[in-house]
Formats: structure tokens, C-alpha cells, sequence
């Protein structure tokens, strides 16, 4: 073992603090990475200048965030579920509706080419 070795392996042992972390300066140091923010504030002002140079990208963002509130809005007072309510039984209502008229509205040949298509287009995916 070499010197930088020893020191490493005397100083990774464990020891209790000698002082409370209350005591303890938790501060932390100057930061030499002082142009972060100003390149981040530089960013945002490109952003800025791009959509006030393309109107059009404020009115997409402003659709794409009306989009969010009526979506959020639904889920929050349950509209979802009452729509599928309403679906279920609009769909059992034509579903009743259909089923004695079934033959009328597709007579036998009709009924052969709907029922090959229905079983090429399952196979076919």
C-alpha cells in the first residue's frame, strides 16, 4: 500500500461527529457556475422572442393548453363516466333496435360478403 492509500483507507472509517449538526455551517459555497442563470434567463428571452415573432406558436399553446383544462375539467366532475353511461345505453338501445331487423337490413347475399369481409379484415391485422 502507498501512502495515498493508507490515508484513504484510515480515513474512511467511521466516527461519530464531534459537534451537532445545529452547530454545523451548512452553507454551502460560493458556486464558480455563476453564468448558469444567466444563460438559463438568456433561454427563456430566445423563447420569448420566438413566439412573439410567430404568433401563431401562442395560439397553438394556447389551444394546447385549453385542450388540458376541458380534459382535466371532465375528469374532475365525471363527465367521462357519464358519457359512457349515456353510450352504453345508446348503444343497447340500437343494438335492441337492430337485432329483429337484422335480415331486412342484410339479406343473405349481402349478409355472405359482410360476414367475409368482417373475417378477412380480423385476419388481415
Amino acid at each position: 500500500m502507498d501512502e495515498d492509500e493508507q490515508q484513504i483507507a484510515s480515513s474512511s472509517s467511521l466516527e461519530p461527529p464531534t459537534s451537532p449538526l445545529s452547530n454545523r455551517d451548512l452553507t454551502l459555497p460560493p458556486s464558480i457556475h455563476t453564468s448558469d442563470s444567466y444563460i438559463y434567463w438568456v433561454v427563456c428571452c430566445c423563447v420569448v422572442a420566438a413566439v412573439l415573432q410567430n404568433l401563431y406558436l401562442m395560439f397553438i399553446f394556447i389551444l394546447f393548453e385549453l385542450i388540458y383544462l376541458v380534459k382535466r375539467a371532465c375528469g374532475t366532475f365525471g363527465l367521462y363516466e357519464s358519457m359512457l353511461v349515456q353510450l352504453n345505453k345508446l348503444k343497447c338501445h340500437f343494438q335492441s333496435w337492430y337485432e329483429p331487423r337484422r335480415d331486412l337490413i342484410f339479406p343473405a347475399p349481402l349478409n355472405n360478403i359482410r360476414k367475409r369481409t368482417l373475417r378477412h379484415s380480423i385476419w388481415s391485422n
